[in-house]
């Protein structure tokens, strides 16, 4: 072969190379110059917002949200575009927490950290929504989203294998918490006994489920450490933080109840925490004694995390003043300061706040003073109606009329053959239930296809339960509010009837309902021990350098929470939020930031898939929830 056809061969080899080479290039640089400044394909502008550099913001311009895909593309090329901003928020919740306990031992000078709160702060009530069950609320303040939209509802869901109740667990949660949209954007998180975390996410930083108690169940620790913490090794920092506990659980035990006495004489409290060997008289006591132990826990965890690492979120949850106010409200009398008797609540709810502001007066001393700290509560608490608390269970009632029809227990609704239902209906302690139709007419037997088919059974179920009265005229209901339909479509945020029990019906009370002769007793149970329950005043306070101080805020949500936080981060909030960011309790000064707006944080993996299974503790859960008196 010549020298000139080695040549010619060789250039032609290295030609074709070269275009092998070139081609995917060129291709892959074609994409590239096809998105806009947002990360999106050019095709897909029309509805996906983007973003609008200027010198001295982000601002955001809005549309509609595409695919979930275009929306996890969007979040990881805008990453960039929210660098941190310095800022940390501290979010304690604590579950009951209400103003109307509060304020008056602010001005009485008991809670000295919630004192300085109020005046370098803002403060305001949070606004909660029914039905109040602490699972759903506190989701919904870590999702910003109502509970049609995150999943979980209730306090136990449906094991999807044998049937039976189980605790409520993170895989019933369908949406991205504000942990989970942090991890998106690269910060980190601090999430200490959040309702509904166990089994535990790895997430960017530490997470400790709600469960985390039970392995530190006293003189029998088992170990189960792994189970409760995300990362694994979090044990290494946490495993012997109940050194001790016993003898401080007994201390504040008695400053709680020092000086308070009862009407009724009270044996001493078991030692052993577990509810099997409580007495009913001495239950409200011995659950005293459980969820000081819970709260010394949860803040012991806080404290030995906070002093290891600095995280730009950090969420902590308190259960002990919701299980104090439902079994203490209002009850026993305290000379050695009076003023603590006729506080709302009564003395030893009163206390147990004491107790609640010296543990967060503590946690604020490990935090940078620059951090932020907004505290907040699901509900507030009122006392019950008349000695004894109620349980009106509406279903009940509606199966009784022939409405509802139950598979294998009172949990287990046949939709197929059940005319209306309320969703929540055990053990709440509001005579206000929000009832759904099913989509079966009043027979039970013709579907509804239409809003008028609807309008029309809405109306015959109101003539019905309207005129429900006992036998010497006492009417059932104080009122039933009719929603007019607008789709045929139900949702959990628009419940079809509202109906309002009178609490005052005598159990022994006679009713007809159709042809049948039934007891009030029969749908309206009394408890005993529960002298306060749940109403829709939370508490809101946030204090640091965001936050104006000494104002007074109105009009928050539970909804707004997460919102409020991302913004203080300087992270967008997202257009299928249903809260909002509580602008006025910001300091402009400090906040000079604009807000930014995403389609969603949500993506093709959002969410853990809803399933069911074992977890761990669950009888643990069962029990503790039955104690409580969330169940049967």
């Amino acid at each position: 072969m010549t020298l000139f056809k080695r040549t010619f061969w060789l250039i032609a080899v290295i030609f074709v190379l070269s275009i092998a080479i070139l081609l995917p290039l060129i291709h892959f640089a074609g994409k590239l110059s096809s998105l806009n400044r947002s990360g999106l394909p050019i095709k897909k502008q029309k509805k996906v917002a983007f973003l609008k550099q200027t010198s001295s913001k982000i601002a955001l311009l809005s549309a509609n949200s595409e695919s979930r895909k275009v929306t996890s593309e969007f979040l990881e090329l805008q990453r960039s575009n929210f660098p941190a901003n310095g800022q940390k928020v501290i979010l304690i919740g604590l579950d009951g927490a209400t103003f109307d306990v509060l304020l008056p031992l602010i001005s009485a000078q008991q809670v000295p950290f919630f004192s300085l709160l109020l005046k370098t702060g803002v403060y305001g009530t949070l606004q909660s929504i029914r039905p109040i069950k602490s699972p759903a609320i506190w989701t919904s303040i870590a999702t910003a989203k109502n509970r049609d939209k995150h999943g979980i509802e209730d306090f136990v869901t449906k094991d999807m294998n044998d049937h039976g109740m189980i605790p409520v667990t993170r895989f019933q949660r369908k949406v991205k918490a504000i942990w989970n949209m942090l991890d998106t954007m690269g910060r980190q998180s601090l999430i200490i006994n959040w309702w509904a975390t166990s089994p535990p996410e790895a997430i960017n930083g530490i997470m400790v489920s709600d469960v985390f108690e039970f392995a530190y169940d006293p003189g029998q620790k088992n170990g189960k450490f792994k189970e409760v913490f995300q990362p694994p090794q979090t044990e290494y920092l946490l495993k012997d933080i109940d050194e001790g506990l016993d003898a401080e659980v007994e201390k504040w035990f008695k400053k709680i109840t020092n000086g308070i006495t009862f009407k009724e004489k009270r044996d001493s409290v078991p030692q052993q925490s577990q509810l099997d060997y409580a007495s009913d008289d001495n239950l409200p006591f011995v659950m005293l004694k459980e969820f000081i132990r819970s709260d010394l826990l949860v803040f012991r965890a806080s404290q030995q995390l906070l002093k290891e690492h600095s995280y730009e979120l950090s969420a902590v949850y308190f259960q002990g003043i919701d299980v104090t106010s439902h079994y203490f409200w209002n009850q026993g009398h305290s000379e050695s300061f009076k003023g603590m008797s006729v506080n709302p609540g009564g003395p030893v709810v009163a206390s147990y706040y004491k107790f609640t502001d010296t543990l967060i007066g503590e946690l604020s001393k490990l935090v940078d003073p620059k951090t932020n700290l907004v505290i907040v509560s699901d509900h507030g608490f009122q006392a019950a109606p008349g000695d004894k608390t109620r349980n009106f269970m509406i279903n009940k009632l509606f199966e009784i009329a022939g409405l509802l029809v139950f598979k294998n227990d009172e949990n287990d609704i046949d939709f197929d053959k059940t005319v209306v239902y309320d969703r929540d209906s055990h053990n709440t302690w509001e005579n206000t239930r929000l009832c759904f139709l099913t989509g079966l007419d009043k027979t039970g037997t013709r579907k509804l296809t239409t809003v008028e088919d609807f309008a029309v059974t809405i109306e015959s179920l109101w003539k019905m339960f309207s005129e429900l009265t006992t036998l010497d005229g006492q009417k059932v209901f104080y009122s039933i509010t009719k929603v007019i339909p607008d789709s045929v479509q139900r949702s959990a945020n628009r419940p079809d009837m509202v109906f309002r029990f009178n609490p005052s019906l005598p159990p022994g009370e006679e009713v007809i309902i159709g042809q049948k002769k039934i007891r009030v007793g029969d749908f309206i149970k009394e408890e005993k021990y529960l002298p306060g329950y749940h109403e829709l005043r939370g508490i809101f306070l946030g204090s640091g350098p965001c936050f104006l101080a000494g104002k007074k805020i109105s009009g928050a949500t539970v909804l707004d929470i997460s919102p409020t936080l991302l913004h203080i981060l300087g992270l967008p909030v997202a257009e299928d939020f249903d809260g909002k960011i509580i602008d006025s309790a910001f300091n402009t000064n400090i906040v000079t930031w604009t807000s930014t707006e995403i389609p969603s944080y949500e993506t093709q993996d959002a969410g853990a898939p809803v399933k069911t299974g074992n977890v761990p503790f669950q009888k643990n859960v069962i029990d503790q929830l039955k104690g409580i008196g969330y169940l049967e």
